[in-house]
């Protein structure tokens, strides 16, 4: 397991292709956040503490470059997102997708506050010719917000894709649409 502490970290791109990394302080910034992506591979994150943030790429004059975007389970790749503690943000021109293009996506919410802000947030996404995809969200404690003009959508929301499959299970917890 790579352990993340300390303050601040900051990636334009951050994948586990396998194996399985934990935070429990500090704040991780990044535009692509995957877990569990690529044919075959398996991976998994644990958030005990501190923060995940999503943003979006802008160019200079504030236009948008690049969409930013949380993937769980990621084109062919099976990953489980655990959210113990502290803060899981995708702001606006950021999305939130658990099983992505042919990927098998779990993200549970133990505790903590996870907010979408804005985008299309899909659990079970497939676009173009990729294989059907499966995400669940499991929400057991902690708070999840959806807030501004966000979707979260279940299932596939492409047509003339695979046909995908998106599953919420709440136990416990809050939700919030805003």
């Amino acid at each position: 397991t790579l352990n993340f502490t300390g303050t601040n970290r900051a990636f334009n791109t951050f994948g586990v292709t396998g194996g399985s990394v934990a935070q429990s302080t500090g704040a991780t910034t990044a535009t692509e956040f995957m877990v569990g992506t690529g044919t075959g591979t398996s991976g998994s994150f644990v958030l005990n503490g501190g923060s995940i943030t999503i943003n979006p790429t802008l160019d200079g004059s504030g236009n948008l470059v690049t969409v930013g975007s949380l993937r769980t389970g990621d084109y062919g790749g099976t990953g489980t997102f655990t959210q113990n503690n502290g803060t899981g943000t995708t702001s606006s021109g950021a999305a939130f997708h658990i099983g992505n293009q042919g990927g098998t996506g779990v993200y549970n919410l133990n505790g903590g506050t996870l907010t979408l802000v804005g985008n299309d947030n899909v659990l079970g996404r497939s676009t173009g010719s990729n294989p059907q995809s499966t995400g669940t969200l499991n929400i057991a404690g902690g708070s999840f917000q959806l807030q501004g003009a966000g979707l979260l959508i279940l299932g596939n929301n492409a047509s003339g894709a695979a046909a995908g499959t998106g599953t919420i299970n709440q136990t416990a917890g809050t939700v919030t649409v805003a």
